[in-house]
């Protein structure tokens, strides 16, 4: 090799040097450093992805705890259980009862989160106004209300159809509420207003969405 080296012309010794010496280097040193630029830009990137999703569960979850609040604040309300429970004479004495209980409508006024409120109870001297619902066969049979049935202390999210709303499914809380007195509990059911939560994915430059624990997309 050492002969064949001494018996090139200059030309072709000064190239085997450049690419040997400066272009060798130059290539490994690129790719070195291409490597590290690709890195440093995938952790950049899962970075501003950590801290974007982290951005939208603490939004929704503000989005989510107004349903849980006011379920709270129903859990005790005394105006619900006289509603929920008297036995009424006529379709006026119904009506003069809807009439009176304002608390449904000041939540929906007030809450942009949430779109509607429904409460299912067992009491057929009732009536149907979409906010004050009695319980039929049909709604016996829903998975939501029968699992409301067996547990007390039941609150979780379903999809419900929602008959004021084209009878779709929407993502609702769900929640037993008990009244000790009488020993009967009717079911409350809360629907997320899911524009809500689509505007704050709207407000982020990812693509992204919102899944229940069932993979149902929710916005």
């Amino acid at each position: 090799i050492t002969r064949k080296l001494n018996n090139l012309k200059l030309r072709d010794k000064l190239i085997i040097s450049l690419v040997i010496l400066v272009a060798i280097p130059i290539s490994i040193v690129g790719l070195y450093l291409t490597q590290q630029l690709r890195d440093g830009a995938i952790e950049d990137a899962i970075s501003e992805s950590k801290m974007n999703m982290e951005r939208m569960k603490k939004r929704t979850a503000e989005v989510l705890k107004v349903p849980i609040y006011i379920s709270d604040n129903l859990q005790f309300d005394q105006q619900l259980d006289t509603v929920a429970n008297t036995s009424y004479d006529s379709r006026y004495q119904v009506v003069e009862a809807y009439e009176n209980y304002k608390l449904f409508t000041y939540y929906l006024e007030y809450y942009n989160e949430i779109s509607t409120i429904r409460f299912f109870m067992d009491n057929p001297t009732m009536l149907n106004n979409w906010e004050f619902i009695p319980i039929d066969e049909e709604v016996k049979k829903e998975e939501w209300y029968q699992e409301t049935t067996k547990n007390p202390d039941l609150m979780r999210w379903y999809y419900v159809n929602d008959s004021t709303k084209d009878n779709g499914p929407y993502l609702s809380l769900v929640r037993r509420i008990n009244f000790l007195k009488t020993n009967t509990f009717g079911a409350l059911v809360i629907t997320v207003n899911t524009s809500e939560l689509e505007w704050i994915l709207n407000q982020e430059t990812l693509r992204a969405m919102i899944v229940d624990e069932e993979n149902n997309i929710v916005a």
